[in-house]
């Protein structure tokens, strides 16, 4: 693979710029030919951007809960945030569900499992199901995991796995970026630090 530069401008490194193309297709982005199509500026745009668009839901689908179900426990999810990130895509609970659900105690108005029976003692750790009934919690996980995966589909967060280092981070995420992380992240903004987290995905 080679960068190409659409404008033919090896100066101008921006990356909108910037494109990724094999040899044969760098060639052939910079002859001419009369007697066969080019590879033109335009095409080269078009191209970049539909491989932007592929990629983008080919990440979004490797994180949905269905697909890593043997990888994480998504009974790890920051409910407090998740109404809030839902509603700034666009995205809504499964309105049956969440009805049903929110009128018998189980839920409140933003989705948060509430704590109605004891868990159980013998158990190291709890997560916010263990506060329902059996038949309740499961309808609950069903409810927060279509939403996750209506969030992954309408706004394709970043994946933060542990390999990323902070400087590689910065240079991806700005103010307002949605992220799935697998441990959280701070990130320093003059005298304030804010905590990119949707989703932690805690193996």
């Amino acid at each position: 693979m080679q960068v190409y530069h659409i404008d033919k401008d090896p100066n101008n490194n921006v990356e909108e710029n910037l494109v990724a193309l094999c040899s044969f297709c760098h060639g052939e982005a910079h002859t001419k030919h009369e007697l066969s199509q080019n590879l033109s500026e335009k095409k080269v745009k078009e191209c970049k951007r539909r491989c932007i668009e592929e990629v983008a839901k080919r990440s979004s689908n490797s994180m949905l809960p269905a697909v890593n179900a043997d990888q994480a426990v998504w009974t790890y999810i920051n409910h407090q945030r998740l109404y809030q990130f839902l509603e700034r895509a666009g995205c809504q609970f499964d309105q049956d569900l969440f009805g049903a659900l929110k009128t018998a105690g189980m839920i409140d108005s933003f989705g948060m499992p509430q704590p109605v029976v004891q868990p159980s003692d013998w158990k190291h750790t709890w997560t916010v199901y263990d506060g329902l009934p059996y038949h309740a919690s499961h309808r609950a996980h069903h409810l927060l995991t279509r939403a996750i995966d209506d969030l992954i589909a309408a706004v394709h967060p970043i994946d933060l796995d542990v390999v990323w280092r902070k400087k590689e981070i910065k240079s991806l995420v700005s103010s307002g970026t949605i992220c799935f992380c697998l441990r959280a992240f701070y990130f320093k903004n003059g005298q304030h630090y804010a905590e990119h987290r949707c989703a932690d995905r805690t193996a």
